[in-house]
């Protein structure tokens, strides 16, 4: 993945105080890599969150169209990362504790 793709994920990530970690995945077996331009992105949220779920699927949407301006990609599914088909990803973000 190309570095200024990852900066610009981190900082999107970084700027969210509810998402604690980011990583991209391949939804489909049979991609060899993942694709800078075509993104599945999982989130897990901060513990703090009340409702992980409930904020996820609230801002779902919202989060697309952002990181879609954000890095010029195509963002194709967005997870929670408690979801159990969400293996295989690759962690790009992770919030620092404390």
């Amino acid at each position: 993945m190309p570095e200024l793709l990852r900066d610009r994920l981190c900082a999107w990530a970084r700027s969210r105080s509810s998402v604690s970690a980011v990583y991209l995945f391949r939804a489909d077996a049979g991609r060899q890599a993942i694709d800078a331009s075509d993104l599945d992105v999982i989130f897990d949220m901060a513990p703090a969150t009340s409702d992980p779920r409930a904020e996820f699927v609230a801002t779902a949407a919202y989060w697309r169209a952002e990181l879609q301006a954000v890095t010029g990609a195509r963002i194709r599914n967005l997870y929670l990362g408690s979801d159990p088909f969400t293996t295989g990803k690759v962690e790009i973000f992770r919030r620092e504790a404390g």
